[in-house]
């Protein structure tokens, strides 16, 4: 008899909590600060975003959302129940994935590693609000299949990340340096063209909607970062209410302050140092390219004009699978408590000056965790040759 395949007990733990979270909350506990409302009212649109209204989110959410709705049959409390059921199915997918990576990086450590990870994807409200643990999903699937030499496939789960979030582009770069330049090639056309044809397919029908549905995820101004604040917009990252989302809208950003440093400024410097730092450093191990990904998203982040508190979701994994006990759960530890104190703690309650305090010290801490990075991607000559990889001195994995 062929027999099932078991899940690790981490899966199971978090399965069973968020199931008991689930069946016991209240709707509007359930709902919280997050945008369960807003997805709702979103798919009880008529017709199909980019084709018939816009949307501020990229396709594969907007038309799995609609979806969702469709299976519903426009009932409320079925719908939450469908969406909070796939959530639960994404971070599980996503604790499989990263145990699977966890037993290649660090050879000889037990699993707190997952057992922790399981516990903040149990009890941190973002996954469950909104719905960044689908891009996620798609973000450690890729991970496993470049890490299992599967490029193919690393590069059609890029492909969906980035047409749910465009942030799985920053393994792009990581890729280029651990993959040999053929499969580098192959796996980031894959990741690209699949967005492509798709937005391509969508302007053809539909050019005025789509367009303003990019649009809207990338001319809202800046929110919720140091950039914010130097432009005096304390606002979240929210579209404003009463929008007609059946017509096409050529400003997006027009109730924010203009930009007081020009965004182009500001890439030309960060852009400058981050590829120094990628000319730099060293991918040739698990535990390297992990690292490099992760500083990738992070000083895309320090430039980013705009932040949301749920976007920790992307950077959580990559923390815990390459850096230390100690500094792994400081960092962990800190984000989470910073984005948690900005949102829901200080902006839903009207303090928006609170931003003057988690805006800074989240960026400085991207800072610290970029350069705690460099000490693995860009060590000493004599450490060279020596590179650990989980406590353990291993050879390449390509």
């Amino acid at each position: 008899m062929k027999r099932w395949p078991q899940l690790p007990l981490p899966v199971l733990g978090l399965i069973f909590g968020r199931m008991v979270l689930l069946f016991t909350l209240p709707a509007e506990a359930i709902h919280g600060f997050g945008d369960f409302p807003h997805f709702y009212d979103l798919a009880a649109l008529q017709g199909w975003p980019y084709l018939h209204y816009w949307v501020e989110f990229p396709p594969l959410f907007a038309f799995f959302n609609e979806i969702l709705y469709l299976l519903a049959q426009g009932r409320p409390h079925v719908y939450e129940a469908l969406f909070a059921g796939g959530l639960i199915v994404m971070d599980a997918v996503s604790l499989c994935t990263f145990i699977h990576l966890r037993k290649r990086v660090w050879l000889e450590e037990g699993d707190w590693r997952e057992w922790f990870y399981a516990v903040v994807l149990t009890a941190l409200p973002y996954t469950w609000w909104y719905f960044d643990p689908l891009v996620v999903c798609f973000f450690m699937l890729a991970l496993v299949g470049l890490e299992e030499k599967k490029e193919k496939w690393a590069g059609f789960w890029l492909g969906l990340g980035i047409l749910t979030k465009l942030f799985p582009m920053v393994v792009i770069p990581a890729l280029w340096k651990f993959l040999p330049r053929q499969k580098a090639i192959v796996t980031t056309l894959i990741a690209l063209v699949l967005p492509v044809l798709v937005y391509l397919s969508l302007f053809t029908i539909s050019p005025g909607l789509t367009w303003t549905s990019l649009n809207a995820q990338g001319g809202k101004g800046s929110w919720e970062t140091v950039w914010a604040l130097l432009d005096g917009n304390y606002q979240t990252g929210n579209v404003g209410a009463g929008i007609d989302h059946y017509q096409p809208v050529n400003d997006m950003g027009s109730e924010r302050n203009p930009s007081a440093i020009p965004s182009y400024l500001t890439l030309a410097v960060i852009g400058a140092a981050g590829f120094w730092f990628f000319l730099k450093s060293q991918a040739g191990q698990t535990r390297q390219w992990l690292a490099l990904i992760g500083a990738t998203w992070c000083i895309l982040m320090i430039w980013s004009p705009g932040w949301s508190p749920q976007w920790i979701l992307m950077i959580l994994p990559v923390l815990l699978l390459t850096l230390d006990q100690r500094k792994a759960l400081l960092f962990v530890f800190t984000l989470v408590i910073i984005n948690l104190l900005e949102w829901p703690v200080l902006l839903s309650r009207g303090y928006e000056q609170g931003l003057w305090v988690t805006a800074p010290v989240r960026t400085l801490l991207f800072l610290l965790v970029v350069l705690e990075w460099s000490t693995l991607l860009i060590p000493r000559r004599q450490q060279a040759a020596h590179l650990v990889d989980g406590g353990k001195t291993r050879r390449s994995n390509f």
